[in-house]
């Protein structure tokens, strides 16, 4: 016997928001995948290149953070694959061809029309899918980032080897559009069955509820706040790779441009495997959000360290390029947590598609830090003091969940035994 139809319509709104966000990110990191060759095509610097990015990412955050507390209100539909449509556009202005002083401009608009997405697609997840299948919404929308980066470096690294790397924004934009037309044709009929069936079960699971006061409020704002900086420096550093490590492999490790656009495709394909980890390394620490992120902020640290130490042998690129890849997957874990599983596990506190637009915006301030601040640093300094940059902001959550693990287990055990009255 087959599924129930309302099962169906929710493994399809699960699917369309993977397939919007997914599609997303290949339109995203199009640009960053192609760094050393655009550098090289318009003589220009890291610093340069870094400004493209981080008008992205600063546009992205800023977006994300209005559209988070607007977000509720949107007609999915249209606004969604509209703002898909226009990062199309962008994409393929820039497969059309612009002098390089309008990138940067370009990619500002990209980043405005992708700031809509995500805390849209967590609001249709809170209203439309049930809360017996959330754990299956996150592991899925935890794949997006790692299956989108993972095109857009494979694709761009096998066109620079023949020579046409432009085509990627073309392509990117391609998928995006056909993403688009899909979210607008099956979206409304989709939820229009789930409505029929469950009424409005789904969004009274997640409704945040107005009465909790004192304590709980302030732990709420507590937690908001510290996993608001652990997204800053989760994204420093998540991004930071992404857009550099093909510079690194190149200058430090004398490896030929598109091998290292190749071989930094290993980061988003470990990376799949983030939420996987983070899901099971949040069981095995019973939902202990602060010791999840600490162990694997800590092990972030122990890597970072380990590739400064191996930067002077050139020979030894494989163990580094390793040791950046496991890091990479740590930081997806850690983005999956920030933006999908405390939004989701707060719901009744604090809208999900409001805290997971404000967390996302969050992430992309460390984002803009790190194509910019990154790119000067290494021209300044070289890419060992980077890593060592890396290791350094990851000590500080390590250091924040060494003091919040104690105090969470102590509360917990409080609440579980209450004193008696």
């Amino acid at each position: 016997m087959g599924k129930p139809r309302s099962e169906k319509d929710q493994n399809l709104i699960i699917f369309l928001c993977w397939l919007v966000y997914t599609a997303s990110y290949i339109g995203r990191y199009s640009f960053s995948a192609n760094i050393p060759v655009i550098e090289a095509q318009f003589g220009v610097g890291h610093s340069a290149t870094g400004l493209v990015s981080m008008c992205f990412f600063i546009s992205y955050g800023v977006g994300q953070v209005v559209n988070g507390v607007f977000c509720k209100k949107y007609p999915k539909r249209v606004v969604l694959s509209g703002a898909l449509a226009l990062s199309a556009v962008m994409n393929f202005v820039l497969w059309i061809g612009v002098a390089f002083a309008a990138y940067k401009y370009i990619w500002l608009v990209n980043g405005l029309a992708q700031s809509v997405l995500y805390s849209s697609l967590m609001i249709v997840i809170g209203d439309f899918v049930l809360q017996k299948n959330y754990k299956k919404a996150v592991l899925v929308m935890g794949s997006t980032v790692g299956v989108g980066t993972l095109c857009a470096y494979g694709v761009s690294a096998l066109l620079q080897s023949v020579g046409q790397y432009r085509i990627i924004f073309l392509f990117a934009a391609a998928v995006m559009l056909a993403s688009a037309l899909a979210w607008f044709l099956l979206y409304q009929k989709t939820t229009k069955r789930l409505k029929d069936v469950h009424g409005e079960i789904a969004a009274l699971e997640t409704a945040p509820q107005q009465t909790r006061k004192g304590t709980r409020r302030g732990l709420v704002a507590v937690t908001i706040a510290v996993f608001g900086v652990f997204a800053i420096i989760n994204n420093l550093i998540k991004d930071g790779l992404l857009s550099w490590v093909p510079s690194v492999m190149i200058e430090a490790f004398s490896l030929p441009g598109e091998i290292s656009t190749l071989l930094t495709v290993l980061l988003p394909a470990v990376a799949i495997f983030g939420t996987a980890l983070m899901l099971f390394l949040n069981k095995l620490c019973k939902n202990n959000y602060y010791l999840s992120a600490g162990i694997l902020f800590a092990l972030t640290a122990a890597l970072c360290f380990a590739v400064t130490a191996i930067m002077p042998y050139r020979a030894l690129w494989v163990v580094a390029m390793v040791c950046l890849a496991v890091v990479n997957c740590f930081m997806a874990g850690i983005n999956n947590l920030v933006t999908a599983v405390i939004p989701l596990s707060l719901r009744k506190d604090v809208s999900a598609g409001l805290l997971a637009g404000l967390f996302d915006g969050f992430c992309y301030i460390g984002s803009a830090i790190s194509t910019y601040g990154l790119g000067a640093v290494a021209e300044n300094t070289g890419w060992t003091a980077v890593f060592y940059l890396f290791a350094a902001v990851a000590c500080l959550p390590v250091f924040v969940a060494l003091i919040a693990v104690p105090a969470t287990v102590l509360k917990r055990r409080k609440t579980k035994n209450p004193p008696a009255q």
